[in-house]
């Protein structure tokens, strides 16, 4: 004789792995939703724990691409992209619980790469009020005027330099540092001031072997004035404490939080949830 007899537990380990009616997938959803709302928290957590022991903040999402590639593997960009659109999202909710004179925000206008021959700065302003109608770009950090903390506004075109090679790594690093030598009152590094800000860069997880290579160099780049007193391991040291990266999914979703460790032949991006 059969025992028809099943505990809770038994018809929750069935259900995840033979779903058969609608109620079934319904509490798979709901799974997955709730995944995806704790890691959220979890990753909203972990900035807020950092930023704790620290005297600043600056956050950064993706670039924002005035002309948005349309080849294969660079959907990200796009301004309705899920990743986009949520690492904005991010920034703002984590930034509202943040004291607002402890918070910066950095945006990168990106008007160097896929633009089209002969654009205009008229073009460039057309395409800024085309962003502007999109009510979840109006209410950023890129138009609103209400965002807490300070806005801090560049130009891709302002890093690139006659004659050098700029990559997409090294335009990067160069940004970076303005970010890191933001508001600094003399010619020399202040190594405790440097550790007292954190900055938080929320991006698509395509970007994760891009960001390594901006680390890499930004690295070279600290060799030079106003860093060149700091040792290879301060440097190290100090951009693995600087940043934090929160990488969003194809879906929108936070796919981890990590840290910059460098293993000796490149950085790598310890995983912290």
């Amino acid at each position: 004789m059969r025992n028809t007899e099943r505990s809770d537990h038994l018809n929750i380990s069935f259900s995840c792995m033979f779903p058969s009616h609608d109620g079934e997938k319904i509490f798979l959803i709901d799974e997955k939703q709730n995944e995806r709302e704790d890691i959220w928290q979890r990753a909203e957590e972990i900035i807020l724990h950092r930023v704790s022991f620290k005297d600043r903040v600056i956050f950064e999402f993706s670039p924002f691409y005035l002309f948005p590639s349309s080849e294969a593997g660079y959907s990200t960009q796009s301004w309705g992209h899920p990743a986009f659109r949520n690492g904005i999202r991010f920034v703002s909710e984590v930034s509202n619980k943040i004291p607002p004179e402890k918070v910066v925000h950095f945006v990168l206008v990106d008007d160097f790469n896929n633009v089209p021959e002969g654009t205009t700065n008229l073009d460039i302003l057309k395409r800024l009020m085309e962003a502007k109608r999109i009510p979840e770009l109006a209410e950023s950090v890129l138009f609103a005027s209400d965002v807490k903390g300070q806005s801090v506004f560049y130009w891709e075109s302002d890093f690139v330099k006659d004659g050098a090679e700029n990559s997409c790594s090294n335009l990067d690093a160069a940004f970076q540092k303005e970010k890191i030598l933001f508001e600094r009152e003399s010619d020399e590094v202040n190594l405790p001031n440097l550790r007292s800000t954190l900055l938080v860069v929320a991006h698509p997880v395509e970007f994760r072997s891009q960001q390594s290579l901006m680390l890499s160099s930004l690295l070279k780049e600290m060799k030079q004035p106003p860093f060149q007193k700091m040792s290879k391991l301060e440097r190290f040291t100090t951009l693995s404490e600087l940043y934090c990266h929160v990488w969003f999914d194809d879906e929108g979703n936070i796919a981890n939080v990590t840290r910059p460790i460098w293993n000796g032949d490149k950085f790598v991006h310890e995983e912290l949830i």
